[in-house]
């Protein structure tokens, strides 16, 4: 059991020395502060929360490439939407899509990741028979997607907060269940890396909408 714990740890201090390195010794410093929380997680686990964290500190070091290709944004969701689509169903869910052609340039493979996450969030974080609504559209330089849940919503002071590593909204998924609070980080990372944005609008009762734009090729 001893030595257990000590390779556990030593593979936790191993993972945020990387990390560091690949950081420039910076971004990743906070991410020590987490090291308590992270002894709830199990062995099987730890093994995606250190590629999260290489990931978001190769991204924020700007390590880590994109690939860029022309894709519709639309087909991108579809694709997403309907693998998603049986999870939404045995929660009870309707997803309703207007995915109206939205060209961008990107790494298909990675812009993946941010619409299953996003989408992923909104049917994990909404109520029972809830609804999502989903939405692609071309604005002027820009494919935009919009995901909308009816959800509890987020507090107004929260807010600021949700894209932050580690941050859990919903307090009562912890990190042993593998909600460790990285995939909004992620998101907003991937989304920056290719020159967009993303944002989020909710409040408490009302559900919340997060909107990517990302840059239409020139």
């Amino acid at each position: 059991m001893i030595i257990k714990s000590i390779r556990w740890r030593l593979r936790l201090w191993l993972g945020f020395l990387l990390i560091c390195v690949l950081s420039g010794f910076g971004v990743a410093v906070y991410q020590l502060q987490r090291v308590n929380q992270l002894k709830q997680i199990d062995e099987e686990l730890q093994p995606r929360l250190t590629e999260s964290l290489l990931e978001l500190a190769r991204l924020d070091a700007g390590h880590e490439q994109c690939r860029r290709a022309r894709l519709d944004l639309a087909e991108q969701t579809r694709a997403c939407v309907e693998r998603l689509g049986p999870l939404a169903a045995k929660r009870g869910l309707g997803i309703h899509c207007e995915l109206s052609p939205a060209e961008a340039s990107g790494d298909p493979d990675r812009l993946d990741r941010v619409v299953t996450n996003l989408l992923s969030n909104a049917i994990h974080y909404n109520k029972p028979n809830g609804e999502i609504r989903v939405a692609t559209r071309a604005e002027a330089g820009a494919a935009v997607l919009t995901i909308a849940d009816t959800g509890p919503g987020i507090a107004t002071e929260l807010i600021p907060h949700i894209f932050e590593r580690f941050y859990r909204a919903d307090k009562s998924r912890s990190l042993a269940d593998g909600h460790f609070g990285l995939g909004l980080a992620i998101c907003k990372a991937i989304v920056q890396a290719h020159g967009g944005s993303i944002e989020v609008s909710s409040r408490l009762g009302a559900g919340s909408t997060f909107t990517v734009r990302l840059p239409s090729p020139a």
